[in-house]
């Protein structure tokens, strides 16, 4: 392209990538946690049981964290700022709201801790990148198992204090007449628990072992935010209270 008459081509530092020669300046915000001049803050927030992962909600317990928080919304004085929200999505037994601005995100923080949806609920909310994290594991699982629920549910009852609340089955491999390889992706405090024990444990009458995937004990964000992963995203209040 061909300059116009006093019209100069801006010029780069040596070393300085085109990205960085036209990064933009760090986005202002005001005394609320908004943006000045009309952008759009994000911040992405989990709703989750206090004793996660050690416990995970059903979609009716999202459904009822989702109203909990607009009867929230309503009570809010008159003058006051009301909080704002950008989306939120079911994410593996957890709730992502995505807040629009800081002063919502300690909204949420607050609300998120007095709210009690059913009898006995606990709840908080922190920010996604502060969820525990995740590794990845394979095992081989005797045939008769049972399906993926009741293989958890007897790990946890016969290998305690070991929680499979909160894994998540990431497939299968290796298929034979006896059995076949699954593989999981545990929280930190479950691969402690195995890594006590030589990464072994009871289920049903067998001895099973796990194995971690790559060799390293390399731990990766909740399996509901990993790329690639489908989840249930907007979905409205529930219209009927569900049964707990």
């Amino acid at each position: 392209m061909t300059l116009g008459a006093g019209t100069q081509k801006r010029n780069r530092s040596d070393g300085q990538s085109p990205k960085a020669a036209g990064q933009r300046k760090r986005p202002r915000v005001n005394n609320q946690g908004n943006l000045v001049g009309g952008g759009l803050m994000e911040v992405p927030m989990i709703v989750l049981p206090s004793d996660y992962p050690h416990t995970v909600m059903t979609d009716s317990q999202v459904a009822l964290v989702r109203d909990a928080i607009l009867g929230e919304i309503i009570k809010t004085p008159a003058g006051d700022a009301p909080p704002q929200f950008i989306q939120s999505r079911e994410v593996g037994g957890l709730l992502k709201v995505t807040c629009a601005s800081q002063a919502t995100r300690n909204w949420l923080v607050a609300a998120a801790s007095r709210v009690v949806p059913w009898e006995g609920a606990s709840l908080k909310a922190i920010e996604a990148g502060d969820l525990p994290s995740f590794k990845k594991v394979i095992v081989w699982i005797p045939n008769g198992s049972g399906d993926h629920a009741t293989i958890f549910q007897r790990l946890e009852m016969q290998n305690p204090p070991l929680k499979t609340k909160g894994w998540k089955p990431m497939g299968t491999g290796k298929k034979d007449s006896k059995g076949e390889t699954l593989a999981l992706s545990i929280d930190d405090q479950s691969y402690q628990v195995l890594e006590k024990r030589g990464m072994r444990a009871y289920l049903n009458f067998s001895l099973v072992s796990f194995k971690l995937i790559g060799g390293t004990a390399k731990s990766e964000p909740h399996p509901g935010l990993l790329p690639g992963t489908s989840d249930k995203a907007d979905e409205g209040p529930a219209s009927q209270p569900a049964a707990q």
